[in-house]
């Protein structure tokens, strides 16, 4: 029987959407990263930016991480995107 691993590849490129406090500018992001951005409809009192797009590894991810964290956001959750499904359309807890 041939085992399937159940563990993500670090060294290669994968889908990310990523929530961070704040907004962002979305041609920023796309300079930087390559990536789209829009905001979220707040559901409290903080503003959030959804970012969406491949990034090339861990290592950028990690890279992504930091640069945000230096300008002040706080990321709120991070989820890798399987290939096959719409990038852009969230499903959160409250809406399932």
């Amino acid at each position: 029987m041939t085992e399937i691993s159940s563990e993500v590849p670090l060294d290669l490129p994968a889908q990310y959407r990523i929530f961070v406090t704040g907004v962002l500018d979305s041609g920023w992001v796309d300079r930087h990263w390559g990536m789209t951005s829009s905001p979220v409809d707040p559901r409290g009192e903080l503003e959030q930016t959804v970012l969406v797009g491949e990034v090339v590894d861990q290592a950028a991810l990690m890279g992504v991480f930091n640069a945000l964290c230096n300008m002040g956001h706080t990321v709120v959750s991070v989820e890798r995107i399987d290939p096959d499904t719409d990038p852009h359309s969230a499903v959160t807890d409250e809406e399932a």
